[in-house]
């Protein structure tokens, strides 16, 4: 449940996101909503991104959870700790790793999440510009003829 790719996907927002921001300016209306439409369709890759490490999160952290009791319960059963505290701090230093791979696994998820809420606002920036660019368009044929 580990693997997510996300380098196509971001690594193709990034490209659009670099195009729209050195061309918005200049860029006419059709290759506005070019842009737009491909940056919608990623969107779309990035959702489904972020759903998935979000659930990979979950998952990592629900395993850590019981791999954590498990051990605890196993120390003071076998006396070699008597607190629950205890046991559960030394069962969270032998369970590492888990720790480690939930904590990665939840950074990827708030970055996923960021970063498409970052390009929906991008969205919505660039239906303001398309549709600034079109009164434009129109108030220029509208003063040609």
């Amino acid at each position: 449940m580990e693997k997510y790719d996300t380098g196509t996907t971001l690594e193709l927002i990034d490209q659009l996101i670099e195009w729209y921001d050195e061309h918005s300016a200049t860029a006419s209306v059709g290759k506005l909503l070019d842009c737009q439409d491909k940056l919608s369709t990623l969107s779309w890759n990035l959702a489904e991104l972020s759903g998935t490490t979000k659930e990979d999160y979950t998952y990592k952290y629900f395993i850590r959870k019981i791999e954590v009791n498990k051990t605890a319960q196993a120390l003071i059963k076998s006396n070699a700790e008597t607190a629950m505290n205890k046991a559960i701090s030394r069962s969270e230093t032998t369970n590492k790793n888990l720790i480690e791979n939930e904590i990665k696994a939840e950074a990827a998820a708030y970055i996923a999440d960021i970063k498409l809420k970052q390009v929906n606002r991008i969205l919505s920036v660039m239906s303001q510009r398309i549709s600034h660019a079109k009164k434009l368009f129109e108030l220029n044929q509208y003063i040609e003829n």
